[in-house]
């Protein structure tokens, strides 16, 4: 068996080289989710993936990522759909299979709220 099938890179998944940029740091940036689907990996696993809106490639959610997006959005996947999610690279990621760490992350950042807080904030 020619193992390399399973660790080569494929067209469909988004991974950290996408987001390089020409002077080698990562690009942030926003994502609007169009949908989260069942995939089946090369080696048969099955996770569950995100598209995005006007991309091509899906990110497969790791646990890590997955929990964020629940935390987020809730647990039901068709409420997903048409938000927006910050993906971004972080560096602090462990590679599983023993390469160069640093890996996609999800975030969100809630609009900041310029106004009175109000009497209840005492800071």
């Amino acid at each position: 068996m020619d193992a390399r099938q399973f660790y080569q890179g494929s067209e469909e998944w988004l991974k950290k080289d996408h987001l390089k940029k020409s002077d080698g740091t990562y690009a942030v940036i926003n994502l609007v989710i169009s949908g989260a689907e069942m995939a089946e990996y090369k080696d048969g696993s099955k996770h569950l993936a995100l598209s995005f809106e006007g991309k091509d490639r899906k990110l497969g959610l790791n646990v890590t990522n997955y929990r964020t997006l629940e935390s987020m959005y809730g647990f039901e996947t068709d409420n997903w759909t048409g938000r927006t999610v910050i993906v971004y690279v972080d560096p602090s990621v462990s590679n599983p299979q023993g390469g160069e760490p640093g890996g996609i992350r999800i975030r969100y950042e809630p609009p900041v709220d310029s106004g009175d807080p109000g009497p209840d904030v005492d800071f």
